[in-house]
């Protein structure tokens, strides 16, 4: 990133949990999870975010329970190097950590902070689109709804998903006041009821990586030959380029059989699948906010979230092995 004397018109900022608790009753990670995530970490995350276009400034906060092994907290700081910042607490994700970082670090009159999971993926011009919607907008959320979900046996699927969590957020700062940031409301799905939403149909602009300890994540979409999209992403998540319309054909019937049952034991996925396609037929829109009685009230800590499951001991090794190897 160049550096000029004039102050630029907004900043950015991508946030990313990687092992912050969520409660004050949650005991920090084991080490056998923070290795295991560290695979999906390094292949899928860092590797599309260290790939963005060197032209568009933004910075990555990336954060971590302080209380770990020296050893894995030195590795963070050598993989953060140049790439992200990380930020070491044992305070509750929730309670505000986020905004005050980024409170701490803003200077320009506006702010765009992003989401990101740490074992997800994002486009090599992702930033770049979200920063294509900045307009001065006081408060705005930016969303890009089509995205791919990525088995790690090697199927790909595309859906299309309103309000994802890849969800930004465009906001005016006052000076003395704390952004509210993405995370200021912890529902990335209801974001509308704190402010508009602009849905962005483009090419696919993220990446799930679907896998054995993912919260509340199960594959959605319709497989597809993902080669069309390999000029989109700059990551090697090992999947099936080409594979064959028989193939296609075959998962497609079984993935109606595994949507109608996702649909009874989450009856909202029906919902948010059908608004994804709709916001895709509509073309680029901005939707109002959600008036609502009430909601301007919630915080962060007041939305309940769920603790990080134990890992499984297959999933994940592949990415370990390649790490240690040196590749990717």
């Amino acid at each position: 990133m160049g550096t000029s004397d004039r102050q630029p018109l907004f900043e950015h900022f991508v946030i990313t949990r990687y092992s912050a608790v969520f409660t004050n009753e949650q005991a920090p990670p084991q080490p056998a999870w923070l290795e295991y995530r560290l695979g999906f970490f390094v292949e899928a995350c860092r590797a599309s975010m260290s790939r963005q276009d060197p032209a568009v400034p933004f910075r990555w906060l990336v954060f971590f329970d302080d209380r770990c092994a020296p050893e894995f907290r030195e590795e963070i700081e050598d993989l953060a190097a140049g790439v992200f910042e990380p930020i070491w607490t044992h305070d509750v994700f929730w309670s505000g950590v986020a905004k005050r970082a980024v409170g701490e670090r803003a200077t320009a009159p506006y702010v765009i902070t992003t989401r990101l999971d740490s074992d997800d993926a994002v486009a090599k011009n992702y930033l770049a689109a979200i920063q294509d919607e900045f307009d001065s907008q006081d408060f705005l959320y930016v969303n890009f709804a089509r995205g791919l979900q990525v088995v790690r046996g090697g199927a790909v699927y595309q859906l299309d998903y309103a309000s994802n969590p890849f969800v930004s957020l465009i906001e005016k700062r006052s000076e003395g006041d704390v952004p509210f940031t993405i995370f200021g409301f912890g529902q990335h799905n209801h974001v509308r009821r704190m402010g508009p939403l602009r849905e962005v149909v483009a090419d696919p602009m993220w990446i799930q990586v679907i896998h054995g300890s993912n919260i509340g994540n199960e594959v959605r979409g319709r497989r597809i030959s993902p080669h069309r999209y390999d000029h989109l992403f700059d990551v090697d998540l090992g999947y099936d380029h080409h594979p064959t319309a028989g193939r296609l054909l075959k998962d497609s019937a079984r993935r109606w059989v595994d949507a109608l049952r996702l649909g009874v034991r989450h009856p909202r996925v029906p919902h948010t699948w059908v608004l994804g396609r709709v916001d895709r037929i509509r073309g680029t829109r901005t939707k109002a906010r959600l008036e609502s009685s009430g909601v301007t009230s919630v915080k962060p800590r007041d939305v309940a979230q769920p603790a990080p499951a134990a890992p499984s001991q297959r999933t994940g090794r592949r990415c370990r092995a390649r790490r240690r190897s040196g590749s990717g």
